[in-house]
C-alpha cells in the first residue's frame, strides 16, 4: 500500500472520519457489557454471558489479518466500506435475535465486519499522517477511542431502562450509514500495492487456534472435566493448530504474519504487552457491570455510569501519554508504571464482598483504565515506527490482533473461574437455580432479605476469586514491557520518508 499523507485540514477531516467509524465497534462492545446481565435475564443462560464478547472478539481476530491482507490488495478504503456494511447488517441481526446461542452466533458474524473496524482505520491513519506527526494521531485516536468507554456504558444502561437492549444492536444501523458516508466523501484512496497471494491457510490455521483456545479456556472445569474427552480434544488440537501456522508461515510465500519482523525483540513484547492490556482491560468491561447489579443492586443505567471513570481515566491517559512519548519518550517507563497500575487495581478488585460498595469498584476501576491507558498507544507507536512501509499494515493489524486475543482469551478465562466458583457457591442453596437467576437485579432484588444476601455474597466470591487471577496475569504483563528494549523513540522527523526501518526510531538501552 503506498501511503498518502494529508496536511492541514484534509488531514483533519480525514481522520475525523475514520475515528467515526472506528470507535463503533468499541461502542458496541460496551454497550452490550452493560446490557449482558438484562439480555441473560431475558434469553437465558448465564453461562453463555462471556460468549456475547469472546464470540464477537475470537471473529475479529480471524478477521484482522484477513483484512490487512485485503486492504493490501484492493486499497484500505474499498475493504473498510465493505466491513462496514457486513456490521450494518449483522448488528440488525442481533438486534432481532430470539435466543443465546442465536445471539452469540450472531455476534461472531458481527465481529467479522469489526474486524475490519479495527484493523483497517489505524493502518489508514498512518497512511494519511505524516510520519513526524504519527504518535501524536495515535495519541488522538486512542483518546477518542477510549471516550467509547465512557458514552457506551451509558447509553447501553439507558437503552435497557428506558427503551429495550435490542436498541444496543440496532443504533449501529444509522450509525455505519453515517460512517460509512464519511469515509466514502473524505477519505482518499491510496494505490494499492501489486497483488499478491492471500495467505487462507494462514488465517484457516489461525482460526483454529485461538477459536479451541477460547473453547477449551472456557469450557475447562464448567461445561466439562479437564480430563474429558472433548477437552481433551481442544487441548491437542489447539497445540497442533498453533505449531501448524508456526511451520507454515515461515515457509508460505506470502504469510499472514511475516515472523521475521514479529521475531524482532521489541516488537514481540509490544505484542505480548497489547495482549495483556486488552486481556485485563476487556475482561474489567464485560464483569464489572455483574458487581455493579448482581451484588450493588445497581440498574443498567447507574452500572454504565460507574464504568465511566474507567473509560475517563484510559482518555486521559491515552491523550497525555501520545504527545510524551513523541516528544520525550518513556516507551519503557511509562508502560511499565501502567502496568503496576493494572496489578495494584486487579488486588483491589480481588477483595470485594457483598458488603463492597460499587464506589469502591469503581474507584479500582479508575486505577486499571489510567494503567492500560499508558500501555496500548504506546506499544502500537513503537510498532509502526519500528517497521517498513511495506508492512506497516500487516504489523498494525497483528498488534491489534494481539489486543483482541488478549481480550478474548481474559473474558473466557475469567468466566470460566467465575461460573466454576459460583456454580460451587450456589449448591449450598437448594432452593434457588442458577439458571433461573441469571444474575438479574431485579430478579435478585425480589428475593427475601437472607437469601438475597446469600445470592449477592456468591456472586462477590466468584468475581473476587476471578480478579485474584488476573493479579498474576497483569504481572505477566509487567515482565513483558520490563524486557523491552526501548527507552526512548525518536519522533521529532523533519523530512518524509518511505522507509521507518531506516529512521533510527528506537533507542536501545
Amino acid at each position: 500500500m503506498s501511503a498518502t499523507t494529508l496536511d492541514g485540514r484534509r488531514l483533519v477531516v480525514a481522520f475525523t472520519a475514520l475515528l467515526f467509524v472506528n470507535t463503533m465497534s468499541g461502542v458496541d462492545s460496551t454497550i452490550v457489557a452493560t446490557a449482558a446481565p438484562t439480555i441473560t435475564a431475558d434469553l437465558g443462560r448465564l453461562t453463555l454471558l462471556p460468549w456475547l464478547s469472546s464470540a464477537y472478539l475470537l471473529a475479529q481476530i480471524g478477521t484482522i489479518p484477513l483484512y490487512g491482507a485485503l486492504g493490501d490488495r484492493f486499497g484500505r478504503k474499498r475493504v473498510l466500506l465493505g466491513a462496514a456494511g457486513l456490521f450494518l447488517v449483522t448488528s440488525m441481526l442481533c438486534g432481532l435475535a430470539q435466543s443465546m446461542p442465536q445471539l452469540v452466533a450472531f455476534r461472531a458474524l458481527q465481529g467479522a465486519g469489526a474486524g475490519g473496524l479495527a484493523g483497517l482505520t489505524m493502518a489508514l491513519v498512518a497512511d494519511i499522517a505524516p510520519p513526524a506527526k504519527l504518535g501524536r494521531y495515535l495519541g488522538y485516536a486512542g483518546l477518542v477511542f477510549a471516550l467509547t468507554f465512557i458514552v457506551g456504558p451509558l447509553t447501553g444502561g439507558l437503552f435497557v431502562d428506558h427503551l429495550s437492549w435490542r436498541w444496543a444492536f440496532f443504533i449501529n444501523v444509522p450509525a455505519g450509514l453515517l460512517g460509512g458516508a464519511f469515509v466514502l466523501a473524505l477519505v482518499p484512496s491510496a494505490r494499492a500495492s501489486a497483488a499478491r497471494t492471500i495467505d487462507f491457510a494462514g488465517i484457516a490455521l489461525l482460526a483454529a487456534t485461538t477459536t479451541t483456545t477460547v473453547l477449551a479456556t472456557s469450557w475447562g472445569g464448567v461445561e466439562y472435566d479437564w480430563d474429558s474427552p472433548v477437552m481433551l480434544f481442544l487441548v491437542a488440537a489447539a497445540i497442533t493448530a498453533a505449531l501448524g501456522f508456526v511451520a507454515w508461515e515461515r515457509r508460505a510465500p506470502n504469510p499472514l504474519i511475516p515472523l521475521a519482523v514479529v521475531r524482532d525483540r521489541t516488537i514481540a513484547l509490544a505484542i505480548v504487552s497489547n495482549f495483556i492490556a486488552g486481556c485485563g482491560f476487556t475482561t474489567a468491561i464485560v464483569f464489572l457491570p455483574v458487581m455493579f447489579q448482581a451484588v450493588a443492586g445497581m440498574n443498567a443505567t447507574e452500572s454504565g455510569a460507574l464504568l465511566i471513570p474507567l473509560g475517563l481515566g484510559t482518555a486521559l491517559t491515552t491523550a497525555a501519554v501520545g504527545r510524551i512519548v513523541e516528544h520525550a519518550g518513556g516507551a519503557k517507563a511509562i508502560p511499565a508504571l501502567g502496568m503496576m497500575l493494572a496489578i495494584g487495581a486487579y488486588a483491589v478488585l480481588g477483595t470485594i464482598t457483598v458488603d463492597s460498595t460499587a464506589a469502591y469498584a469503581a474507584t479500582a476501576g479508575v486505577f486499571l483504565g489510567i494503567g492500560v491507558g499508558c500501555v496500548f498507544q504506546t506499544m502500537l507507536f513503537i510498532v509502526q515506527r519500528s517497521v517498513t512501509i511495506v508492512h506497516l499494515g500487516i504489523v498494525s493489524s497483528t498488534v491489534m490482533l494481539a489486543r483482541l486475543f488478549g481480550s478474548a482469551l481474559g473474558v473466557a478465562l475469567f468466566g470460566s473461574i467465575f461460573n466454576n466458583h459460583l456454580d460451587g457457591s450456589f449448591t449450598g442453596l437448594p432452593d434457588l437455580d442458577l439458571a433461573s437467576l441469571r444474575g438479574d437485579p431485579e430478579t435478585i432484588a425480589a428475593l427475601e432479605p437472607a437469601l438475597r444476601h446469600d445470592v449477592s455474597e456468591a456472586f462477590a466470591g466468584a468475581l473476587a476469586a476471578g480478579f485474584r487471577v488476573f493479579v498474576v496475569v497483569m504481572f505477566v504483563g509487567l515482565v513483558s514491557v520490563v524486557l523491552q528494549r526501548a527507552s526512548v523513540i525518536r519522533a521529532r522527523i523533519t523530512a518524509p520518508v518511505t522507509d521507518l526501518a531506516a529512521v533510527p526510531a528506537v533507542v536501545p538501552q
